[in-house]
């Protein structure tokens, strides 16, 4: 069983919450693991057990821990993508100029490529090619900005699914978010969708091809458009 060190009493619900959590990043406390009581936690802590049920609450709306009714507390089996809202929260109070937004989509998609290179299998290849196929077929049947726009980030989805690690594929699917307004922007003009189909097929061929510099130039160039889509007046 893991022990609880004992906190300060100042801001306990805060100290509660950020030692499991700390706990949870550094493997103390697995996926699935079932929690202590609130007793037992309340004593390990040397806090009041009002104090232990608040923590879990706060944990339970986070989507990190699972309270089930009659046999108590876990860690949740799978990470919910209401635990990264905080992070989306905190990234769009950071997102004052558009050259912030476009740097977090450098560094996210061509870090992605380089793996996606390397690791994609031709499981991976169908997956890929089938969202730009379904993207293709939603431009040419007329489809609205916002269907546009979930067909779009399959194609991103399916290469972070590409790189064969978890945690890239949901922090990137979560990052993706806040792209959606500049994407949706550019999916919109007449011209848009047609020309991110026609970047996602030449980005796919560089990847069939394992040409990771061709594939960091279709990226880029896709760039080149889809930046003018955040830029603001001065």
């Amino acid at each position: 069983m893991v022990t609880m060190p004992a906190i300060n009493k100042p801001q306990l619900v805060d100290e509660i919450i950020a030692t499991i959590t700390k706990q949870i990043m550094e493997g103390e406390l697995k996926k699935g693991q079932k929690l202590p009581s609130e007793i037992e936690l309340a004593r390990q802590f040397s806090v009041g057990r009002n104090s232990v049920r608040e923590a879990f609450r706060v944990l339970r709306a986070l989507g990190i821990v699972e309270i089930r009714q009659g046999d108590g507390t876990y860690i949740a089996s799978e990470v919910s993508e209401v635990c990264l809202n905080p992070l989306i929260a905190a990234l769009m109070m950071q997102t004052g100029t558009p050259m912030a937004l476009i740097e977090l989509r450098h560094l996210l998609e061509l870090g992605v490529i380089e793996l996606v290179v390397e690791r994609a299998d031709e499981e991976d290849m169908e997956r890929i090619e089938a969202t730009i196929d379904a993207f293709q077929q939603a431009v040419e049947r007329g489809a609205d900005p916002d269907e546009l726009l979930e067909e779009d980030l399959e194609f991103h989805y399916a290469l972070f699914e590409a790189t064969k690690n978890p945690m890239i594929v949901t922090i990137g699917k979560t990052i993706m978010q806040l792209f959606g307004v500049s994407i949706k922007a550019h999916l919109a003009e007449s011209f848009g969708a047609k020309s991110a189909v026609a970047n996602h097929r030449r980005v796919f061929a560089a990847i069939k091809a394992r040409d990771l510099q061709e594939c960091k130039k279709q990226v880029l160039k896709s760039f080149e458009v889809w930046q003018t889509y955040v830029r603001v007046p001065d």
